[in-house]
């Protein structure tokens, strides 16, 4: 079993993919199996088809459309014929709606959100480095943010934010959004990559029982999650 993005995850039957940047190296280091930047899409130390499960859980929208890419297709490669992989992030759609409805109460779960202004709300589901001072310049103020709601579909918004982030604010910050997804972008994204069998999830919700421990498994912000799961 393979978690990607694993953080402080630890079970003796899994193994654990995780970058020690300067971010997290301190925190992580203990847990970490196989230490790789995803952002440099690298090829993964892992046999061919010797994997059964592979999760990962509030790691791709930290990654470019092209680093997730790799991510699938090395899951991918590493699968078993029959084996799983479950995805989970932040949902956009849903943030999307809290957006459109003016809900700021949706990012309650966010102690740090505390204070913001409902574009900053939004902007820090998808493209969190545009809150920060230094990219002040790049963030759209409110009356442009205002007319690009109104005008843009949710997928337009969304890939335009991202397209204002400077890629080395990720490197700088390693737990800021630079992606974001829904279930139509991310079903599209695995089938694009070889994979059958795209169903939506929920929280607990897994086809395969190791997955629904949720002692381990789907516990970051579940109301503001999606769950994809796939098969090879």
């Amino acid at each position: 079993y393979l978690n990607v993005g694993a953080g402080q995850f630890r079970h003796p039957y899994w193994h654990n993919i995780d970058h020690l940047s300067d971010a997290y190296s301190d925190r992580i280091k203990s847990f970490v199996d196989i230490n790789l930047d995803l952002m440099m899409l690298p090829a993964w130390p892992v046999e061919s088809g010797s994997v059964d499960v592979v999760y990962s859980s509030h790691t791709i929208e930290h990654l470019t459309d092209e680093a997730v890419k790799v991510v699938l297709s090395e899951s991918r490669r590493c699968l078993k014929g029959g084996g799983t992989i479950r995805l989970t992030c932040p949902d956009a759609s849903l943030a999307y709606r809290a957006l459109i409805d003016g809900d700021t109460a949706f990012w309650d779960y966010d102690r740090g959100s505390r204070g913001l202004s409902l574009k900053e709300l939004f902007v820090s589901s998808v493209a969190s480095a545009l809150n920060y001072p230094e990219y002040d310049h790049l963030m759209p103020d409110d009356d442009e943010f205002a007319r690009l709601a109104q005008d843009m579909s949710e997928a337009e918004l969304c890939e335009h934010l991202v397209s204002l982030v400077p890629l080395e604010s990720q490197q700088a910050r390693a737990s800021n959004h630079v992606n974001w997804f829904n279930h139509d972008k991310l079903s599209s994204m695995l089938v694009e990559a070889g994979f059958s069998n795209v169903v939506r999830s929920g929280y607990g919700q897994s086809q395969r029982a190791i997955l629904r421990a949720t002692k381990l498994f789907d516990g970051t912000h579940p109301y503001m999650s999606i769950y994809v799961e796939a098969s090879v």
